[in-house]
């Protein structure tokens, strides 16, 4: 009687040492999926975060990729409505004319976070001078693509600019664009050098 009160006692033990043993096993197993997840997350994030900036400049940089140039220094990244941001130069008088001189800008638009399209705007107004105010967009456009895209700009881009004929192209990541509007007067028109990178 003796031994099977003793065998009975040390089966009890033997299933209340199985029943903590699983019980630890089970508890140890439940946080493993949390950090995980928590990685998984930030890695989207980082990536998404990644190609943001790969995609579009930052306002602060962009505002004085020219600031060396002068008369084309910006007056600071500013909400000009809604989430649409912005900033610009004066319009630099080259040379002189009447009633208006050609005279040439320099434009970045984007949104709180970050720039996508920097641009530059010659108004040609005196025509016998056009040779001159085409000279000055080429060399801010040469300058605007070095520091925006860390490239040089192209010949045939440069030529498409001295000429003032309207153009696209790629370079690198970027869309580059040179528009031409010609004034309803027939008297003059504005070039449009635009930068934007690829979504």
């Amino acid at each position: 009687m003796k031994h099977l009160t003793t065998i009975m006692a040390l089966g009890l033990l033997l299933l209340v040492a199985v029943g903590c043993s699983n019980s630890e096993q089970v508890s140890n197993t439940k946080p493993s999926s949390t950090p995980s997840q928590t990685g998984s997350t930030s890695n989207i994030a980082a990536q998404a975060n990644t190609t943001a900036q790969a995609n579009s400049w930052n306002p602060q940089e962009a505002c004085n990729y020219l600031s060396g140039i002068s008369g084309l220094q910006t007056r600071g990244y500013k909400n000009k409505y809604e989430d649409v941001f912005g900033c610009s130069s004066a319009y630099k008088e080259l040379g002189a004319g009447s009633p208006l001189a050609n005279n040439l800008a320099y434009y970045v638009d984007g949104n709180a976070q970050t720039a996508n399209q920097l641009k530059l705007v010659l108004n040609v107004n005196q025509a016998q001078a056009s040779k001159e105010a085409h000279a000055a967009l080429l060399s801010s456009s040469q300058e605007l693509a070095q520091k925006s895209l860390s490239d040089p700009l192209p010949k045939d881009v440069s030529s498409a600019i001295t000429s003032g004929k309207a153009g696209k192209w790629t370079i690198g990541k970027a869309d580059v664009e040179l528009k031409r509007e010609d004034f309803p007067t027939g008297k003059g028109y504005e070039l449009h050098f635009l930068i934007k990178k690829k979504a």
